[in-house]
């Protein structure tokens, strides 16, 4: 629309003067989103400079987070290192919530290496605490897929390392529903020194795991014949007289 607006200048100055209102709006969002990807330099840099001081907030907003993984992803290293500032001071909040995990992924992905590393090491500390989060599970998954074979290699460390009991991380992230996700990336990216290293974390527990599963499978398996018989007598047609 505003490619072929007449009086562009004029609207695009009225978008910045309400940069605060909209990036809360579903419809106002993508206005300035569409500022961020295909205005002037000029523009896209006065934009971000009005976000500086809400970037946590817009990030745990449900149209804000759109608006700053859209920086992320088309600002300059220049006009986005303040934003991935206050994004770094907060990642402990942000990869826990239902917006801001989404954030972190982005910058995961479109941030410089050393940004990736910063959030390798805020995470590790907490990966046992967080695998029972979608959130949290896949904010890892994106660390394996773009981070550097050391960051990748220091997520697989943590997780065989014993926690205390005899036991690794690992092998509980094997029976949680999105921490396995996790684990299977491990493998797909690991170096073979690495990927030995997590067959020897848990080989002596591997038949556990597989009765583990079996039964799993059967109860859910029971669950579904009963579900299905309950449906079917719930159709039956009542008896006459």
């Amino acid at each position: 629309v505003l490619e072929h607006c007449t009086h562009k200048r004029l609207v695009l100055e009225q978008l910045h003067a309400n940069v605060a209102t909209l990036v809360m709006d579903k419809y106002g969002s993508y206005l300035i989103e569409l500022v961020i990807v295909h205005g002037l330099p000029e523009d896209r840099a006065r934009i971000v400079r009005s976000l500086h001081d809400n970037v946590t907030s817009l990030s745990l907003h449900e149209y804000g987070c759109r608006v700053i993984q859209c920086v992320l992803e088309h600002c300059t290293e220049q006009q986005k290192r303040h934003v991935l500032e206050q994004l770094h001071a907060n990642v402990p909040s942000l990869v826990a919530d239902k917006y801001g995990n989404f954030v972190i992924q982005h910058m995961v992905e479109h941030g410089r290496p050393e940004d990736r590393e910063r959030i390798v090491r805020s995470l590790q500390g907490d990966i046992m605490k967080n695998t029972h989060l979608h959130s949290f599970c896949s904010i890892i998954e994106k660390c394996l897929i773009f981070g550097t074979t050391e960051q990748k290699n220091a997520l697989i460390d943590q997780v065989c390392a014993d926690d205390g009991t005899g036991k690794t991380p690992l092998l509980q992230m094997m029976k949680k529903q999105f921490a396995n996700d996790v684990v299977l990336k491990m493998v797909d990216g690991a170096d073979s020194a690495h990927r030995d290293k997590m067959m020897f974390a848990i080989e002596e527990h591997i038949p556990a795991l597989l009765r583990l599963k079996t039964q799993e499978s059967e109860q859910q398996n029971r669950l579904s014949k009963g579900a299905g018989g309950a449906v079917a007598d719930k159709r039956k047609k009542p008896k006459n007289g």
